[in-house]
């Protein structure tokens, strides 16, 4: 609960601050109990916006079996010919407008110049200096959201090889967070800058490699390749399906028809790892496939044909190799990824990806000062398939070698899907021809980790093609707009909107689109109506635990990464822990300073010291805090003293309010027996206490304020967002526009009346001939007299002020009461 506190509080501070550094925050998680030695692990990490998302993930995996006489001596077994293939996609998308206006937001610069620097390395003034030189992006992955550390990771720039010269320009600390082993993978091509609405695609150097200028993967081979080829034709190559990264920044597909297409992207080629020069792969074992038997060898690309034949498949697990077969191999899979990689079919979540960043890109890695911090994540399916052979279980229309049998033909009967997973499908019932896509837009700040299995394509529907292994079609949509996202033949449905200032709050009311959660769960939650089913990490899951009590899950309200102020009510944690969440007395405590010119006194500045010259009175207030408020906020109206429909229109402009006469007089004059006014607005707290007749049951939190949810007559909050004449004003993508409303009116309103109560008492002193004050006359001999006065003073009435000069101000005094 206090960590949950913690993080909101320095949300609020990262939400306001236009840079982008994540405020490092360590609480108290006993703040109650004398003392504050908060042991180091009690830090949260303010949240940031995010700058760039994960779009879209693929990853593959072909066995390339074969059963060749030189291997098996003609023997009814799967051998190993040629080296298996694997690689894998991944699109990042900076969601934020383009700059250039006044209007649009701002870059945060220390994320690089006009967008996101991919390959930004900490040390900017000298890149040649490798002290303190660390990647400010990376991507990290797991095979269970539950597990400790990461299998794997991808730097966006060149970094220094361990035993390797220093001839790059950064340096990384793989043996802090990734599992003992763990290749690392990065580019050795220049760095990218993904600019607002640009996409980014980062994937394999391909089993290809470069090829008319472009690093090439292909899938599978043709089916007019005899299954003794141990290296495929230029044919073969230009011919089969593949897909092509051009560094110079496009991306090309090619389908099974030998028909090219270009789309224009930031292309990162990951080509490079710890174990030297290395196409990207999360599927083969870590080094990859290098530590072969002495007497085998690795030939000429398609490449990796092995000579001798090996009489065992490379990819089954080390038990079941037959020695000397394979030796030496670093095979860090486990069961579950052997298991995924001997079938033919699609592999869910076969590892998640996680997008982080340094907390600090100024500032060197520090596990305990500056850490990586997740700010999105996404599951990855692994698609394995034997690209060697023409079989069904490659869902094409040929025979199956006979006599192959399991364990060592791992068929599956069923085809699989060819296709990558894109951000906003898991609002799809089984397939992604029913996506809901206007919900899918709206929830492009939701990560897609792994909530959703796609149902394969009709086993008996035909084939994409009968000239490939592999023969389905490949989709995907790497470099542009998802299909999920895509409006075409819905109408007009307005992307998700993530609210984020950047600027000092206009008012106390903005907290209201303040998120609650840690930069991991922000993307997890946004936007979503239920609990995911998926497992999370432990932290996470306690996390979400905490979304429930605490986060926006009243009237169907879909922002549960915002606090619920409009519910504050219910137990935390169940019965057993009666706490309950009164997070919507934050409002009455705190205040945005007033920007009317006399609402604040400033104190005398030291022009020397540049400090308060007041004596040591007010020794906090220094420059440019130097100012003490009023205490008085002109310009604004009482909401229960509103009489008249044009003083209620007046408040909010062109935001769509609810109508005076059904919507609002209604929530104000609420009926708790037979008493009308029952809905009075006030403070939280004060609803207890100012009844509005003795009947009436006690009231107070938010049923008092503008997140109020007591009107039967009205869906929802009465104060949520209405959807306007205009589709862009979309309350279910949008919590500004859900939070409109109380923004406008949290500025314009308040609870506290014009009228004021006040006591004044009159006591008489001797005062010597230099005005200084001395006794109090009658206190020598026990007579002293003092006059006492009540006044109702009503300041909403216009009256003339002039220091000294009484024009009508008597006009504002109501009653007049002298107390003997």
């Amino acid at each position: 609960f206090y960590k949950m506190l913690a993080q909101w509080a320095v949300n609020v501070v990262d939400f306001r601050d236009p840079d982008s550094i994540m405020t490092r925050f360590n609480y108290d998680p006993t703040p109650f109990t004398g003392g504050w030695t908060p042991p180091a692990a009690n830090v949260v990490y303010g949240v940031e916006r995010p700058e760039l998302l994960i779009n879209e993930t693929f990853a593959y995996h072909d066995r390339r079996n074969q059963n060749l006489p030189a291997g098996g001596g003609g023997d009814p077994h799967w051998d190993s010919g040629q080296v298996p293939q694997s690689g894998a996609f991944f699109e990042l998308y900076h969601p934020w407008t383009q700059g250039g206006d006044a209007l649009a937001e701002s870059l945060p610069a220390e994320l690089g110049a006009g967008g996101v620097e991919l390959g930004r390395t900490t040390n900017l003034a000298d890149p040649s200096d490798q002290t303190d030189s660390d990647p400010v992006w990376r991507m990290v992955f797991k095979r269970d959201k539950a597990d400790a550390q990461f299998l794997r990771a991808i730097y966006f720039v060149d970094i220094v090889t361990p035993g390797q010269p220093s001839l790059q320009n950064s340096d990384v600390e793989p043996e802090s967070d990734l599992a003992p082993g763990s290749d690392y993978f990065f580019t050795s091509l220049p760095s990218k800058t993904v600019a607002p609405g640009e996409y980014a695609v980062i994937g394999s150097s391909g089993n290809v490699g470069l090829r008319a200028g472009r690093y090439e993967t292909t899938f599978g081979r043709l089916r007019s390749s005899t299954d003794t080829d141990l290296a495929a034709t230029v044919a073969d190559i230009t011919s089969t399906r593949a897909i092509g990264l051009n560094p110079a920044g496009t991306v090309i597909r090619r389908d099974g028809a030998g028909n090219e297409t270009t789309v224009n992207a930031k292309v990162v080629v990951i080509d490079s790892s710890s174990a030297g020069a290395r196409s990207l792969s999360l599927s083969d074992p870590n080094g990859g496939y290098a530590d072969l038997n002495g007497a085998s060898t690795f030939g000429a690309l398609d490449g990796l044909h092995i000579v001798p034949v090996l009489d065992e498949p490379l990819d089954l697990p080390p038990a079941s190799r037959m020695p000397p077969d394979v030796i030496g191999m670093n095979d860090n899979r486990d069961a579950v990824d052997y298991a995924a990689i001997n079938k033919n079919a699609t592999e869910d979540n076969f590892r998640f990806v996680y997008l982080q960043r340094l907390a600090n890109p100024q500032m060197p890695y520090s596990a305990a000062l500056n850490p990586y911090i997740t700010i999105d994540s996404a599951g990855v399916d692994l698609l394995s398939f034997n690209g060697m052979t023409a079989n069904p279980e490659n869902t094409n229309a040929g025979t199956s070698e006979p006599g192959l049998t399991p364990p060592d033909d791992p068929a599956m009967p069923d085809p699989t899907e060819f296709r990558s997973a894109e951000r906003g499908e898991s609002f799809a019932s089984g397939d992604i021809t029913t996506v809901d896509v206007a919900m899918a837009r709206r929830n492009l700040f939701t990560s897609d980790d792994g909530n959703v299995t796609f149902t394969p394509v009709d086993p008996a529907a035909p084939p994409a093609d009968t000239t490939h292994n592999l023969s389905l079609a490949f989709d995907e949509t790497f470099g542009g707009i998802n299909d999920s996202h895509s409006a075409v033949g819905t109408g007009f449905t307005p992307m998700g909107w993530l609210t984020w200032n950047d600027r000092p709050y206009a008012n106390v009311a903005e907290l209201a689109n303040v998120p609650f959660v840690s930069a991991e769960s922000l993307t997890y939650n946004f936007n979503f109506g239920s609990t995911s089913a998926v497992a999370q990490s432990p932290e996470m899951e306690t996390e979400n635990q905490l979304v429930e009590y605490f986060g926006r899950t009243d009237g169907g309200s879909p922002f549960r990464h915002l606090l619920r102020f409009g519910q504050d009510s219910g137990p935390i944690g169940g019965a057993t822990n009666p706490t309950t969440n009164r997070m919507v007395n934050l409002f009455e405590f705190l205040e945005v300073p007033n920007k009317f010119f006399g609402s604040e006194t400033f104190l005398h500045v030291d022009a020397a010291t540049n400090a308060v010259d007041d004596g040591g009175v007010f020794p906090s207030f220094q420059p440019p805090f130097h100012s003490v408020p009023n205490f008085r906020t002109p310009g604004k109206v009482n909401l229960n003293t509103i009489e008249f429909p044009l003083v209620w229109t007046s408040l909010f402009g062109g935001t769509t309010a609810p109508d005076f006469t059904t919507g609002f007089i209604p929530s104000r004059n609420v009926v708790d027996g037979p008493t009308d006014f029952g809905g009075f607005f006030a403070p939280p707290e004060a609803g207890e206490y100012t009844l509005a007749a003795p009947d009436q049951t006690p009231a107070k939190g938010a049923d008092k304020t503008l997140f109020r949810n007591t009107d039967p007559t009205l869906a929802g909050g009465v104060f949520d967002g209405a959807a306007g004449t205009s589709t862009t004003r979309d309350i279910t993508g949008s919590a500004y526009f859900n939070n409109e409303l109380r923004l406008k009116m949290g500025a314009v309103t308040t609870t506290r009346s014009s009228v004021f109560a006040i006591w004044i008492t009159t006591g008489y002193f001797a005062v010597d001939g230099n005005g200084r004050l001395g006794a109090e006359i009658g206190s020598d001999v026990g007579s002293v007299k003092r006059n006492r006065g009540f006044y109702m003073i009503d300041r909403s009435i216009p009256v003339a002020f002039e220091p000294g000069v009484n024009h009508n101000v008597d006009d504002i005094v109501l009653l007049k009461t002298l107390i003997e």
